[in-house]
């Protein structure tokens, strides 16, 4: 359990920054479905490594993710460190942040 709140109290102390620095991303390119799959997928996996792959391959797959993309990719790169749940937390943001930016345009 204590494990379970060390975690938990790591994520509460860096919501804001992950928050602030997300909407600070242009998602202008960026799909719903892009940045919901992303968010599922670091779901789907315990490597930081490979969600870096994935996104990277993302970028490689469609230029209108890559701005987006590569500023997500040097945010997971200096939130690596403090564990997956937060790249997950991050990613999640990303993914709510692109649909509130969509709706916007409409």
């Amino acid at each position: 359990m204590s494990e379970f709140l060390e975690k938990l109290e790591i994520l509460n102390q860096n919501k804001n920054t992950i928050i602030s620095e997300v909407k600070q991303i242009n998602t202008t390119g960026v799909s719903k479905t892009q940045a919901q799959n992303l968010r599922e997928y670091s779901v789907q996996t315990q490597s930081i490594d490979e969600i870096l792959l994935y996104l990277d391959y993302q970028c490689a797959r469609d230029r209108n993710l890559k701005p987006a993309g590569e500023k997500l990719i040097d945010m997971i790169k200096n939130h690596k460190a403090k564990g997956i749940h937060v790249i997950r937390y991050l990613l999640g943001t990303f993914a709510r942040w692109v649909h509130i930016e969509s709706k916007r345009g409409e």
